[in-house]
């Protein structure tokens, strides 16, 4: 059951795809974001394209990327039971990119031609990279670019780690 205290994190991204009628004429699938309760929401109601990524958020900052790699129709063969649904059939394998300061937690930032880098491009957590890049009151330390860097293990794994160091 949904908390009435949370956050919806879909509201920026509905008020950014109705702020510009021009955004909607010229990226006509925008108009097709939905915006539903999750309480009352299951993959039934949900229309996806296969080997599509999409991106389950919650808790502000701990995000899933799910892709669907299979479909079929359901047949007395299957598990009959539909609370055992989605099944999960495999998981990334392959190790995260670690940040190269704390080498610890799984890089969320790249950055290129950083002077406080060894290598460009560099991978950072987001604490060391805004340790590093940024002052106390967010102003940037020296002159660099910066990407957020995405790897398909590191959203599932920054969230788990941060939490478990913070109790």
């Amino acid at each position: 059951m949904r908390d009435i205290e949370a956050d919806d994190y879909s509201s920026v991204i509905m008020e950014w795809i109705e702020s510009s009628p021009e955004r909607l004429l010229n990226s006509p699938r925008l108009d097709k974001f939905q915006k539903a309760d999750m309480s009352n929401t299951s993959f039934q109601d949900i229309s996806a394209r296969l080997g599509y990524p999409y991106l389950y958020c919650h808790h502000g900052n701990c995000e899933h990327i799910i892709v669907l790699t299979d479909l079929r129709l359901f047949s007395s063969h299957d598990i009959q039971d539909k609370n055992r649904y989605p099944l999960l059939t495999s998981y990334w394998k392959l190790p995260r990119k670690r940040c190269c300061v704390c080498e610890e937690f799984t890089a969320m930032w790249t950055t290129v031609d950083d002077q406080m880098a060894a290598e460009t491009p560099a991978f950072f957590c987001t604490t060391c990279f805004k340790m590093l890049h940024y002052t106390i009151d967010g102003k940037k330390v020296t002159d660099f670019q910066a990407y957020p860097f995405f790897d398909e293990l590191s959203t599932l794994l920054e969230s788990a780690a941060t939490t478990s160091k913070q109790i």
